[in-house]
Order: C-alpha cells, then sequence, then structure tokens
C-alpha cells in the first residue's frame, strides 16, 4: 500500500472516530484529517498551473515531403497556386476549357505552403539536400512522381483523419480557471473580498456561515471549506488551531466574514503548496477520491471535520461545517460541493487528452515510416526509367495520373 493510501486510510479512520467523540470545544490540531483528504484537491490550484497534456496540436512535419511532390506535378496545375502579387493564389493557368477539381480547405492550405517552399530557392535546396539531392540533378526523381505522389497523399491523409479526432473542449486557460474556481471561487487565489464567491454571501459569524444558514454554502469551494475547517469563532478565547500550527492563537473567522487573507497560509500549514508538479487526469482523480472521503453524513445532515455529537460553532463545539438536509441515510450528497463538478470536467478533459495523444504519436509514426519510404525510394531513382507520356494532373495531393 502506497504512503498516500495509508494516510488517506488513517485521516478517514480519524473522521468516523471523531463522530463519536462526546462534546468539546475546538482543539489543536483536530480537523488535520479532514485537511489531510482535502489537500491533494487544494493543492492543484497553486502557482502556475501546469496540464499535462497540455493542448497540443497534431503536427507532423509533412512539408518536405509535400513541396516534394510538388515539385515534380504537372505544371499547369502547379501554375494555379503560385503567388499573385497581392498574396492571394493566382488563377488557374493553361487551357481555360479544362475544369479543374476543387480541394478542400485543408488541402489549398497545404498546396499553396508547398508551392511556396518550392518558390523559395534556398528553402527548396534545403528540401532536396535532406533527400541527398540538388536543384541540378533533381530530374533524376521524375521516375518516383508517382510513387511520392502516393506517399505524399497517404502520409496528408492520415495525418487530417487523425485531426478530427483531436479533441476541442476547453482551452488550457479555462481549465486552468475551472481549477482555480474550484478551488478558490474566482481565477485567483484566496480573498477575502470575494467571500460570495468563496461561498458566503451574506455577513455571518463562523458558526451561520459554517452550517449553511442563509444563503451560505461552506462546501461550494475548497477554500471555504479550509476556512470554516481551520479557523475557530471569533470569541473563542484562548483561541485553537484545528488545522495547525499547534499553540497558534489567532486563527479566528471574522465577526461578520470570513478569516482575513493574511491568515491563509497559516490556515493552510498542514497542506503545503506543490506548484511545480503537473495537473493530470490520474492526479486530479485521485485528488477527488480522497476529497470525498473527507464527507461525513448523519442521517439527513451532512459533515466535514471533526463533529462532537452536538454542533459546530467553532466555541463551544468542535470547528466543523454542517449542512442539513445534505444526506441521504446517513450518506452524503454532493449537490451544493460546486467544486467537484468542475474538477470533474477538467479530469475528463484531460484524459481524452491523454488518450489522443497516444493515437496521435501511432499517427505520427506512421507519417514517418511514409516519409523513410520515400528517402529510401530517392536513394536509387538515377536507375530508373523515366516516365515518357505526359500526365494531366487533376488537383490532389497525389493525382490519379500520377500514380500510374
Amino acid at each position: 500500500m502506497k504512503a498516500q493510501q495509508i494516510i488517506t486510510h488513517l485521516a478517514v479512520l480519524a473522521l468516523l472516530v471523531a463522530l463519536e467523540a462526546r462534546a468539546t470545544p475546538p482543539a489543536d490540531g483536530e480537523n488535520m484529517p479532514a485537511m489531510g483528504l482535502l489537500c491533494p484537491a487544494h493543492q492543484l490550484a497553486n502557482g502556475e498551473i501546469k496540464l499535462q497534456p497540455d493542448q497540443a496540436k497534431l503536427e507532423a512535419d509533412l512539408q518536405d515531403l509535400l513541396a516534394l511532390n510538388m515539385s515534380l506535378a504537372d505544371r499547369s496545375w502547379v501554375a494555379q497556386f503560385r503567388a499573385a502579387p497581392d498574396g492571394a493564389a493566382a488563377p488557374p493557368q493553361g487551357n481555360p476549357q479544362q475544369k479543374q477539381q476543387a480541394g478542400t480547405p485543408q488541402e489549398l492550405e497545404a498546396w499553396r505552403a508547398a508551392k511556396a517552399t518550392v518558390d523559395d530557392t534556398e528553402n527548396f535546396k534545403n528540401v532536396l539536400a535532406k533527400y541527398g539531392y540538388t536543384p541540378e540533378n533533381a530530374s533524376q526523381l521524375m521516375p518516383l512522381k508517382g510513387v511520392i505522389a502516393q506517399y505524399a497523399e497517404a502520409a496528408f491523409d492520415i495525418q487530417e483523419a487523425e485531426k478530427t479526432k483531436v479533441p476541442t473542449g476547453h482551452t488550457d486557460d479555462q481549465l486552468k480557471t475551472l481549477i482555480k474556481t474550484a478551488v478558490y471561487g474566482h481565477n485567483g487565489g484566496y480573498d477575502v473580498s470575494k467571500k460570495a464567491e468563496l461561498g458566503f454571501p451574506d455577513s455571518e459569524n463562523r458558526e451561520a456561515a459554517c452550517t449553511a444558514q442563509s444563503n451560505s454554502n461552506p462546501v461550494k469551494t475548497i477554500a471555504g471549506m479550509v476556512a470554516c475547517l481551520c479557523t475557530v469563532k471569533d470569541n473563542m478565547a484562548p483561541a485553537k488551531a484545528p488545522c495547525g500550527p499547534y499553540g497558534g492563537e489567532d486563527l479566528k473567522w471574522g465577526t461578520t466574514t470570513p478569516p482575513g487573507n493574511a491568515l491563509w497560509k497559516k490556515m493552510r500549514s498542514s497542506c503545503p503548496e506543490e506548484p511545480k508538479k503537473r495537473v493530470t487526469a490520474m492526479r486530479i482523480q485521485n485528488a477527488l477520491t480522497a476529497a470525498k472521503l473527507a464527507f461525513q453524513a448523519g442521517g439527513s445532515d451532512l459533515y466535514v471535520g471533526k463533529y462532537d455529537g452536538t454542533g459546530c460553532d467553532g466555541s463551544t463545539n468542535t470547528a466543523c461545517i454542517k449542512y442539513t438536509n445534505q444526506a441521504q441515510n446517513s450518506v452524503p450528497i454532493f449537490t451544493k460541493a460546486e467544486w467537484l463538478e468542475k474538477l470533474q470536467t477538467v479530469q475528463s478533459e484531460l484524459q481524452q487528452r491523454l488518450l489522443a495523444e497516444q493515437s496521435k504519436s501511432q499517427v505520427i509514426r506512421q507519417i514517418e515510416t511514409l516519409k523513410q519510404l520515400v528517402k529510401a525510394a530517392t536513394k536509387h531513382a538515377e536507375k530508373l526509367t523515366p516516365p515518357t507520356t505526359q500526365h494531366q494532373s487533376d488537383p490532389k495531393l497525389a493525382t490519379a495520373n500520377d500514380k500510374k
């Protein structure tokens, strides 16, 4: 059993035992078990969030192969991609009675880019060099015109087909905002001036706010739960530190507001930041599993933290969270835990990205194989007999006539 799993099991055991505890005022460290379960979710929003995998496009390097194919294609077909003075594609050249077949926007973009490479003397010289040729002996490649066209078309089609599978979903920035909002209620850090976003829109003391009185939702955000669990009521003296550090006497809820920003680092002292750890689907899943275990229930009431059996005022009674009618048959209901759905969305999309990444890697290997086959064929092009017939190409990456 891994260390983190052992810690999780011990924390759950401590919470279950706590439900049977005698009525007592808050004590130092009493909510560390609950904080230990919430901590992995809390840490997701630390520092600069780095997602893995991040949002990436399928970018196999086809430009050299497409440029080589373009350089061997029929001139009357190639001419239609000559750049016009204004930068637009020039109108088709040759027989005006000959109807040119339209390509897809993706094909047209690829052809124009390939033609631009061919027209740039230095760039095209570099392309030929990769295949072991120079502008002076490139004509030796003509016998391979059809083969290269077939490989170019196959590689392009494989890439375009894969692009349709890449999940769109949210952008990286949107997913990062979801994580921040799940933890802090907004795209930022702990900020008592945004107490409504935290889950506490009204001006209330700790007891009212953390027991879901009026409009309060003490389980709306991770930070809102931490604020309830790790501070005591403003009038408790001497004050205690339910989440540590032991002996702290300033971790108090405001008279009518959540604890101030200056107390945040001390409140979360038992949950150190992990700003350089990448956020993955598996990490979020593990964090969600742990965080949900912090939720306990008795009858129809939901509890988070040590419950003394009588109340959660954070002064006479323990510093817990109580939410009436958010459990059924002593099973927690997570409807009010808005952070849960947000993090589940991020987890799901990162999982989709991971699957797409694996598929993309396979596609890139297929394309690289085709490119290597072209290179292998070009090594002996000079020994082949040049084609004697003129080909009338239609606008495909690999034309039907060129394949003959």
